[in-house]
């Protein structure tokens, strides 16, 4: 039975997994987005209830539109999001929450629990008993060692290592290439060991 998919974004977050999302079983594509219109995008994401009979994913996908992400999750009705993991990707989780999207080449590995709306770009690890709350976003090649734990709202960067048994706190973010060696506490910028700045993007 064909389905369809509502995008909340059509940034190329969206347009990537539009590409796969056929494979899962979706003929049909609707995109809603409150900056981008073209002849792609059929309404603002305010009018998202006139299509609450099909499947959403949320696909605002960088950091910087964190806030709007945000603010786009807490009107939509949670049980509305479907997840999605590419047939390209490795999924041995313990669970995934809500609307999360899980893209190719990205290994889940067991005992992994995920919150809702969890993004993981391409390519990244997961290791073993980790732990991600709501709304975390894995950028491309990151690699998220054994018994880690990350808060709500995090971004990790494209490269990143975060190494084994490390606890990163809410609204966190992690630089393109860093090493977190240690625990990182709430609303910090971690760059390396030694800089760290405080997380003013999400008020």
């Amino acid at each position: 039975m064909s389905k369809t998919a509502v995008l909340l974004g059509y940034a190329g977050t969206g347009r990537e997994l539009a590409s796969w999302l056929p494979k899962l079983g979706y003929s049909k594509i609707i995109y809603l987005d409150d900056v981008v219109a073209n002849e792609s995008v059929v309404g603002t994401i305010k009018k998202w209830n006139e299509f609450s009979l099909h499947d959403f994913f949320a696909t605002i996908g960088s950091y910087r539109s964190m806030v709007r992400r945000l603010s786009v999750l807490e009107t939509i009705p949670k049980e509305l999001f479907s997840r999605a993991v590419s047939p390209h990707a490795a999924d041995y989780s313990e669970h995934l929450g809500a609307g999360c999207l899980i893209y190719p080449f990205s290994t889940i590995c067991s005992n992994v629990r995920l919150g809702d709306f969890c993004l993981i770009y391409h390519s990244c690890t997961i290791s073993h008993d980790s732990a991600l709350e709501k709304n975390c976003i894995v950028s491309n090649g990151a690699v998220v060692s054994g018994g880690v734990t990350i808060g709500e709202n995090c971004y990790i960067g494209a490269n990143a290592t975060i190494l084994e048994g490390v606890s990163i706190g809410d609204n966190c973010i992690v630089a393109a290439g860093a090493t977190v060696t240690h625990d990182v506490p709430p609303r910090t910028i971690y760059v390396n060991p030694k800089k760290h700045m405080v997380n003013k993007y999400i008020p």
